[in-house]
């Protein structure tokens, strides 16, 4: 039941939030069975319009589709990030209320190619720390991720747990480095063998590839990362302005 002497928080926004939670718990899958308008009227103590109006708001989102007669049902849904401040995957999903988690793969020490001694700033066969991940939201598989560090930022990071913590926190607070921003780019591409199987798609579906190079607070570059998403559950969204919005009042 839902409280209805919350004053601060409407009915409406609690009962909103509580399926919000539900359907990110992750025990549903594309096509499950949600629930019908009666059942949750019953269950959260709340009226007909309260119900209609958020799930018409779940159904406007993507998060869910109506059958008439039938009820409710889970629509496998996108993960959307937004090209803004510099994060991480664990920040992401946990800002989306998922609950981030990865698989290690591989960590060792390679050479540099010339494309990474390229972008890393280093000279051809510097050695570098190669880390692959499999980057999963509510143990889904959604990312093959794999990045090159400098050698010196490496060896100190692999020291400590990267299946439960982001290299940025860890470089951040265990190493002490203070992170600046990323260049990056984004074009589609199709699942090879490998991130096929790790993904659970078949071989040549539709991935989103996001190359990444990180840059410390004094223009150092230290990482150079390639994140390769399943098409059918991540995007990007962008802001994109030509005049700035004018002010039209102002609350005191």
């Amino acid at each position: 039941m839902l409280k209805k002497n919350e004053i601060l928080t409407p009915l409406h926004y609690q009962l909103s939030e509580k399926l919000q939670m539900e359907i990110n718990s992750g025990k549903y899958k594309q096509g499950d069975f949600f629930a019908t308008e009666k059942s949750l009227i019953e269950r959260f103590k709340v009226s007909s319009t309260t119900v209609r109006r958020v799930l018409q708001d779940f159904v406007r989102r993507g998060y869910l589709y109506r059958k008439v007669g039938q009820g409710t049902f889970v629509r496998r849904l996108q993960i959307e990030e937004s090209l803004g401040p510099l994060s991480t995957f664990f920040e992401e999903m946990e800002a989306h209320k998922l609950s981030p988690s990865s698989d290690l793969l591989a960590v060792e020490v390679r050479k540099a190619d010339p494309h990474i001694a390229g972008k890393l700033q280093i000279q051809e066969s510097d050695p570098v720390y190669w880390i692959k991940k499999l980057l999963r939201a509510n143990g889904e598989p959604i990312a093959v991720f794999e990045s090159y560090w400098l050698y010196e930022i490496g060896d100190p990071l692999t020291r400590f747990d990267l299946r439960t913590r982001s290299t940025f926190e860890i470089v951040e607070n265990e190493i002490g480095i203070r992170l600046g921003e990323a260049e990056a780019t984004i074009e589609a591409g199709a699942a090879d063998n490998d991130e096929a199987a790790l993904l659970l798609i078949p071989r040549g579906a539709p991935v989103l590839i996001l190359t990444r190079i990180v840059y410390t607070q004094d223009g150092r570059p230290i990482d150079l990362g390639r994140f390769a998403y399943r098409g059918d559950r991540y995007k990007y969204r962008a802001s994109m302005i030509r005049h700035p919005l004018k002010q039209i009042g102002k609350i005191s």
